[in-house]
């Protein structure tokens, strides 16, 4: 077990040392990265014990990570009853059941998911939670509420996502993206990018959307960063092709596709678990004058190369890390 995950569980145990709140996202993500099944298993048990004195959603990934189906019926103890959330201040468990598979929380997430009375974060967590399961038992549900989505400016906004749960989905992925170019604001449409990413077919409308700057798909403001990050992600879209398409654009649409690119290899960086090329190979390619410099020669032409120059700063401490841990693996 690692030094700092005995830290962190006598922390949670005792509220004891000299722990700061804002320091236990980096414990965590140490841990997540370096940590293994019994640092897990042990901060787990310790987050089960005193369910509501914790932060769910700060340890989603380790119970995600190193947590089976016995973890699942753990929590629904702990935080549903009768059916029901105990604690309503609580639903990133929705979202939390749903990724562990858990399949008695299926009617909970369809209710909170659909509900008017639920919040955004609730028919959120409860939305992402039933992605995870089979829903050709509900299409009727998922197409009148995707339905009811058309032509709205507000809506919860991540229904359109379960649009990769209907079979006949290439009409209803056109009507997303016309909601989406017309009248959806763009502090609801995260879940038309999410949905468009689900679907194998939907590749051409996600690019058409993110290159889209009135679609404001790489926004940090509105969060829907990140649901094009994970996009990317689902589609298994390598920055090499996304800059493929940018180096295709032309003016200030060219501009603005650069600095998503920027933004979104920002959101890369913070992620435990990224795909596609590692960051010695972006390094190469994007950073070194001996591979890719095309993309210094954009960055100069449309105004950013000091963003160029901040990025290529963390892209090398990355890269840096990444030998550091290979090496570490060849002793």
């Amino acid at each position: 077990m690692l030094k700092i995950t005995r830290s962190l569980i006598k922390h949670l145990n005792t509220k004891e040392g000299n722990l700061q709140a804002t320091s236990l996202p980096l414990l965590i993500n140490t841990i997540l990265r370096y940590g293994n099944k019994v640092d897990g298993n042990a901060i787990i048990e310790s987050c089960l014990v005193n369910p509501y004195s914790h932060d769910m959603g700060l340890f989603a990934p380790i119970i995600e990570k190193w947590g089976d189906l016995s973890t699942a019926k753990q929590l629904a103890k702990c935080y549903i009853k009768n059916g029901e959330l105990i604690d309503t201040d609580f639903t990133e468990v929705l979202e939390l059941l749903g990724n562990l598979k858990y399949e008695p929380i299926k009617p909970l997430l369809i209710k909170h998911a659909f509900s008017e009375e639920s919040d955004h974060y609730t028919s959120k967590n409860a939305v992402l939670g039933l992605l995870n399961f089979d829903c050709s038992d509900i299409q009727d549900i998922l197409l009148e509420q995707i339905e009811n989505t058309y032509g709205k400016n507000l809506f919860h906004e991540y229904i359109p996502a379960l649009v990769c749960k209907i079979s006949n989905r290439r009409a209803i992925l056109e009507k997303l993206f016309e909601l989406g170019d017309t009248t959806c604001s763009t502090d609801c449409n995260a879940g038309i990018i999410l949905g468009f990413s689900l679907c194998p077919e939907g590749v051409t409308y996600f690019k058409k959307a993110i290159f889209n700057p009135d679609w404001e798909a790489c926004s940090s403001a509105t969060g829907t960063i990140h649901a094009t990050y994970q996009g990317i992600k689902n589609l298994n879209i390598s920055f090499s092709e996304l800059f493929a398409d940018i180096q295709k654009l032309e003016g200030k649409s060219q501009k603005e596709g650069l600095e998503n690119l920027f933004d979104l290899l920002k959101i890369k960086i913070d992620d435990l678990f990224p795909h596609a090329e590692s960051f010695m190979e972006l390094h190469k390619d994007f950073f070194s004058f001996d591979g890719k410099s095309s993309l210094y020669s954009i960055s100069d032409k449309t105004g950013l190369i000091n963003t160029f120059y901040e990025t290529q700063k963390l892209i090398e401490l990355k890269a840096s890390e990444e030998l550091i841990l290979r090496c570490q693996k060849e002793e």
